[in-house]
């Protein structure tokens, strides 16, 4: 039994809740095409400034997976509409990798309400665990809801994905994630967010809106939409939630000047390197200070302490750009009796038998020395 004339495409072969699926599908398709090609362009930016952290990373991974899963179930309905047959596989599969981009969104919320690569460089010990046991049963269940339609669904009957009790379990713990991510947010902010408060502000709003409106289209599509159109409801206002989620956040930390919403500061190579340096305990977690190159207190107290010295008052509160201890330095000072003829740029560090030489290829801002030893070793 088919619907229309067969020189209908769009509706000869489709059921009464599947007429605007495909269509809906090829919009959404163009949609994410050109929002995945701005946000690559934004990532090379932040390459190139050294600031693509592990969540910008997650989220391109997202909007990836959601426009191939969209473009794969395209695909398959547009095979339905020619032959009345398509491919249920293909459709699986593009269900499959949407679910998959829901998860690794799901994710990043999660660790940027904790502030993870925003505030701070690594979660404590207990966190990862508690964030690591609710992605599993998240994806558990994403797993079983597809076997539960695969295994107990009537084919005869108009039903949705969510319309089973695994899919209320679902937007059960989308809602639990939800109330988990504002009180992380609100921790972070508590702890200190500094010039980050602006971007917190927005983004809890964002989050609570993407994490609240999956379980609400889930009441509304199964109190009060027609089962005859529910399926295609649900179609449209899932993808719009989901591209409305991805847009807000590639605009929230769009690499510009004018966006005072940005997040990052601190750049993937002092990630890397102040990770297993200020690393005391496993559940320590590794904060950002605001400044992005300033030394952290448990870097100077460890350098002082290997020296049997004490932190000044002046490091104590932070005041490390102008009261650098002098032992700090592995080469002592030597002051020379004609430095005060000498310019800033031009002074010298002497030490007996040490030549120094400076480095012109550096601005005078960044100077390094080259120190020549005895048995004629240079050193940085």
């Amino acid at each position: 039994m088919t619907n229309g004339p067969p020189e209908d495409y769009w509706r000869h072969h489709f059921s009464a809740d599947e007429f605007y699926i495909l269509p809906l599908l090829i919009t959404f398709l163009f949609i994410y095409v050109v929002l995945l090609f701005a946000v690559l362009i934004f990532a090379v930016e932040l390459r190139s400034r050294q600031l693509l952290h592990t969540t910008y990373r997650q989220f391109i991974v997202s909007v990836m997976l959601q426009t191939l899963g969209i473009g794969t179930q395209g695909f398959s309905y547009a095979r339905y509409a020619g032959d009345g047959i398509g491919s249920p596989l293909l459709k699986d599969i593009g269900r499959f990798l949407e679910a998959a981009s829901e998860n690794i969104f799901l994710l990043m919320l999660m660790l940027l309400a904790q502030g993870y690569t925003v505030t701070k460089g690594r979660l404590k010990l207990s966190a990862a665990v508690r964030l690591t046991i609710f992605m599993c049963l998240y994806s558990a269940g994403q797993i079983a809801l597809f076997a539960w339609e695969n295994q107990l669904f009537d084919p005869g009957e108009v039903l949705y994905l969510y319309e089973s009790p695994v899919g209320h379990g679902l937007a059960s713990l989308r809602i639990i994630a939800w109330a988990r991510a504002l009180l992380s947010t609100a921790q972070t902010l508590a702890k200190g967010a500094g010039s980050k408060v602006r971007f917190y502000k927005r983004f809890a709003t964002l989050a609570a809106l993407w994490f609240i409106s999956g379980p609400i289209l889930v009441l509304v599509s199964s109190l009060w939409v027609d089962k005859w159109v529910r399926e295609t409801v649900w179609c449209g206002a899932s993808h719009t939630i989901a591209l409305a989620g991805h847009i807000a956040f590639c605009v929230l930390t769009r690499p510009s000047r004018a966006n005072a919403n940005f997040p990052y500061h601190v750049r993937t190579s002092q990630v890397g390197v102040m990770t297993p340096t200020m690393r005391e305990t496993e559940d320590e977690e590794n904060t950002f200070n605001q400044h992005a190159y300033a030394p952290s207190s448990a870097v100077i107290e460890q350098a002082l302490g290997q020296m049997g010295r004490k932190t000044s008052p002046h490091q104590q509160n932070g005041d490390w750009a102008s009261h650098v201890p002098v032992g700090l330095f592995t080469v002592s000072q030597q002051v020379n009796n004609n430095a005060s003829s000498m310019t800033p740029a031009a002074a010298e560090v002497t030490t007996p038998g040490v030549s120094t030489e400076s480095d012109n290829s550096l601005s005078p801002d960044h100077e390094q020395r080259r120190i020549t030893t005895q048995d004629g070793v240079q050193k940085f």
